[in-house]
């Protein structure tokens, strides 16, 4: 009886310790494609552009958007940061900062009822981080409206621009970066947009318990 305790006991140990590496072996490949996606082609860019000869002025922005970069995956690397904080306050954070960055008109709506892990909230964050990013760049929007809802179910995320429209989600925008995030979340985008008459993009991610 004793013997067959401590084998449970070891096993349940062993069990434990290749999760723990497991998720360590999963945040080490997260944060290696954040650098490689995000920092290396920003970085690469700088370079093309110091080589093209471009004014100081452009590639002073590229640098701050690079920090700003930066400073978002080093939070990442603080789980308990995001474990505590509510979703709709890191979403508002992040659309608040880029709003100030870009001068950008800004309208929110967020609620929030569920208990979202620290993964997921840093990938949702990201999504809605790279989706304004572009959208400003790309698309030209002066003006984002941000709602999030949430049910038992899951939640809801719209995103609407005032900009040129024309997005195509199959190319540019980085959405194959966006893609491969809503993968890991089972999530789902849907993207409506005219020229001429702004873009609207919809998130479905399912509740994940």
């Amino acid at each position: 009886m004793k013997q067959e305790r401590e084998e449970l006991e070891k096993k349940h140990l062993k069990a434990l310790i290749e999760k723990h590496i497991q998720t360590q072996e999963h945040e080490r490949k997260r944060i290696g494609s954040d650098l490689h996606d995000s920092i290396s082609n920003k970085l690469s860019l700088i370079l093309l552009k110091v080589n093209r000869g471009d004014t100081i002025e452009q590639l002073e922005q590229d640098i701050k958007e690079t920090l700003l970069v930066v400073r978002d995956i080093a939070h990442d690397l603080n789980p308990p940061f995001y474990q505590q904080a509510f979703l709709h306050v890191l979403i508002l954070m992040q659309f608040q900062k880029l709003a100030a960055h870009y001068r950008l008109t800004k309208c929110c709506k967020l609620h929030e009822k569920l208990n979202w892990s620290a993964n997921y909230k840093i990938q949702l964050i990201r999504i809605v981080q790279e989706l304004i990013t572009n959208l400003i760049k790309h698309a030209k929007a002066t003006a984002v409206h941000l709602d999030l809802r949430e049910s038992q179910k899951g939640m809801y995320l719209l995103l609407e621009d005032n900009g040129i429209g024309g997005v195509n989600e199959h190319k540019g925008l980085g959405y194959e970066n966006i893609r491969n995030r809503l993968f890991l979340i089972q999530g789902k985008m849907k993207i409506s947009s005219k020229e001429n008459k702004g873009t609207k993009i919809i998130i479905c991610v399912q509740n994940e318990i």
